[in-house]
């Protein structure tokens, strides 16, 4: 059996991108990039140039190509063939029309590193100023630690966090000292002093587990740039924290095949986009938080195949239609923030399923109709609802005067019945009882608590002491509860 091999005179092997079978393709990267012993040291090339068509070893006497099909020197490119015996590629080659003969010099790893970057990036990684194009440009030039070469898997681990780097505004050192008259600042960001002389495991941020990434958090630095897709590749992370960064752009979709994630933070940034389906995928989260952002479209009902979840933070996006009645399926959370948003349609009966819930915000949507008869039996251990500021009609569940346990409870600004609510809500002040409610806001009309009442709203604005004949004690507490409200 024979084959051939094209590759250039400088002997730097490239890779075509698209896999004829993807599979084999991808199963080649998973040994990579957890760092197989047998590493596989080529992708199969076809003679069209044009497919990849499998994995093998230079033993394996099939089509190699790791030539260019095109090359900006215009150097014309050497033929090499080897037999079937052969444990190297030695053998006859072609150059410039002359037969020759000997050792081909091939560097296994710069070609099943490539390959897999390749795989990763697409051609985003040759495109000149792309965050890939500088990652990969920054690995090729490093890869030894220590005098010695990194295995393969941990310059892959290593590039993956280099385009996180660059596509977050991340600059090199040398440009950062170059740049500020030979010092460095004081102010830099994490990301900024990722050095390639210092392991990946002990940049600023990163925490990994016997040497794999698995925590990355890099809050509060002042950033510029979108999430890349390549960080779907880091797929051992459980924690994630890109909170204050300044990052932009859509969550890409690769972002969701973080199976392990426990806990996963992107608040207050300027994410635009929809929140995908795939979020359902995410089913160890423990802690969703996307509070403070431009997020727009429809809660997907895949959120409600997060029953590990205990803090789901939406709040202050731009979410609009109905929120799903999936949220049923949330039998662990605590605390769930969907206020500040677009939502609309009737409140989701489903809540009431929900017997660990503590802390329900839902305030300042576009929610009307009545409260859900199913909420009579809402779970007597809430400790905070807020609904005010929506458009709901009718008045409360005559049971919430059993929700001792309830230290705030906001249902100003709607629509509500003229005839007051059940005064037994009233009875539940710490000041007057054994119980807990400290925080009760509600319209004027609709309020029959003299404590609580003494601050009342009346068309959306706040009104004190509405009805000069009310005996109000601890008035002073009251203002500084209500105070900014």
């Amino acid at each position: 059996m024979m084959g051939e091999v094209v590759m250039n005179r400088s002997r730097k092997a490239s890779i075509l991108t698209k896999c004829k079978y993807p599979l084999i393709a991808l199963a080649s990267f998973a040994f990579i990039i957890l760092g197989a012993i047998a590493v596989p040291k080529f992708l199969i090339q076809s003679k069209s140039k044009n497919n990849i068509t499998g994995v093998t070893s230079v033993q394996d006497n099939v089509i190699l190509d790791f030539s260019d099909t095109s090359t900006s020197t215009g150097e014309s490119n050497d033929k090499i063939t080897w037999y079937e015996d052969n444990e190297t590629p030695q053998g006859e080659y072609v150059s410039n029309g002359e037969t020759q003969s000997g050792v081909v010099d091939i560097d296994y790893s710069s070609i099943s590193v490539r390959a897999s970057v390749r795989l990763i990036s697409g051609d985003a990684y040759e495109a000149v100023g792309t965050p890939q194009y500088k990652a990969f440009e920054t690995l090729s030039n490093n890869k030894r630690l220590n005098g010695k070469l990194l295995p393969n898997w941990k310059q892959i681990q290593r590039y993956l966090l280099l385009v996180i780097k660059y596509s977050f505004g991340g600059k090199n050192m040398d440009d950062i000292v170059s740049e500020n008259g030979g010092s460095i600042p004081d102010d830099l960001n994490d990301i900024d002093k990722w050095q390639m002389d210092e392991d990946e495991c002990d940049w600023k941020g990163i925490v990994c587990t016997k040497q794999t990434v698995t925590q990355i958090d890099i809050s509060g630095d002042e950033c510029v740039g979108t999430i890349p897709p390549e960080i779907g590749y880091l797929s051992d992370i459980d924690y994630l924290d890109l909170a204050r960064t300044g990052i932009s752009g859509s969550i890409p979709e690769e972002l969701y095949d973080l199976r392990y994630l426990k806990m996963l933070t992107l608040s207050k940034n300027n994410l635009a986009g929809t929140l995908s389906e795939k979020i359902g995928q995410l089913t160890n989260l423990v802690d969703l938080r996307l509070d403070y952002n431009s997020l727009s479209g429809r809660i997907p009902d895949g959120i409600g195949t997060l029953t590990e979840a205990r803090f789901i933070l939406l709040r202050s996006n731009k979410f609009s239609r109905n929120l799903p009645y999936t949220v049923g399926g949330l039998e662990n959370v605590y605390y769930f923030d969907a206020s500040m948003n677009k939502l609309r349609g009737e409140l989701p009966r489903s809540f009431a399923k929900l017997r660990m819930l503590g802390c329900l915000y839902l305030d300042h949507n576009l929610f009307d109709g009545t409260i859900p008869k199913e909420w009579n039996s809402f779970n007597p251990y809430i400790e905070v609802m807020h609904l005010n500021d929506n458009r709901l009609t009718g008045g409360l569940p005559e049971s919430w005067g059993l929700l001792n346990i309830m230290a705030s409870l906001k249902v100003h600004n709607n629509r509500f019945d003229k005839q007051p609510f059940n005064p037994d809500i009233c009875q539940n002040a710490v000041f007057d009882s054994q119980w807990e409610l400290i925080e009760l806001t509600s319209d004027c009309h609709f309020c029959t608590c003299k404590v609580f009442c003494d601050i009342c709203y009346l068309n959306g604005k706040r009104v004190v002491n509405p009805d000069p004949n009310w005996q109000v004690t601890r008035t002073y507490l009251i203002n500084s509860i209500t105070e900014g409200n």
